[in-house]
């Protein structure tokens, strides 16, 4: 998901099986939900602080203040727990979003579900995750200890 999309979801939204995303230019899309996303939201929903204010009071994700979490917010997160568990600091939300096509991608090849998934009007946004994945198989291969232009000394493992 974007930030956005992210800090938009209310209550409402969330259902048993999937989630209901409001995404760029208004447009709708149903995710589904996995265990672990299930898992951590029934984790989440009991700590959730009930929002002060009536407008934000269907907002999924609050802030210890009591408002909806902003995508600022979210960002700042992301990059705290990025830095408790001692990964990258590049990593971003964005770069999680990216990760996940990519995966996605590498491990299904369906770039039609892919794009409804990521919310992209067009299937050329979606594209470059092909790019991505052919790469990653690319490398693959050539790091593969089989591959013949790989030079290997066996007996030093010995």
């Amino acid at each position: 998901l974007r930030r956005e999309e992210l800090a938009s979801i209310n209550l409402q939204d969330v259902k048993k099986t999937n989630i209901r995303i409001v995404g760029k230019g208004n447009k709708e899309r149903i995710i589904p939900l996995d265990g672990a996303c299930k898992k951590a939201l029934d984790a989440y929903l009991p700590t959730r602080i009930t929002p002060k204010d009536s407008a934000d009071v269907n907002a999924l994700f609050t802030s210890r203040q009591g408002h909806r979490m902003s995508p600022k917010t979210i960002y700042g997160r992301v990059k705290k727990f990025v830095t408790l568990a001692n990964l990258s600091p590049d990593i971003s939300p964005h770069s999680c979003r990216h990760t996940f096509a990519t995966l996605m991608l590498t491990n299904s090849n369906d770039i039609i579900t892919l794009q409804a998934l990521m919310g992209h009007e067009s299937i050329n946004t979606t594209e470059k995750y092909v790019h991505l994945a052919t790469s990653k198989h690319e490398d693959m291969i050539k790091n593969n200890p089989l591959n013949e232009e790989r030079q290997y000394d066996f007996t030093e493992n010995k």
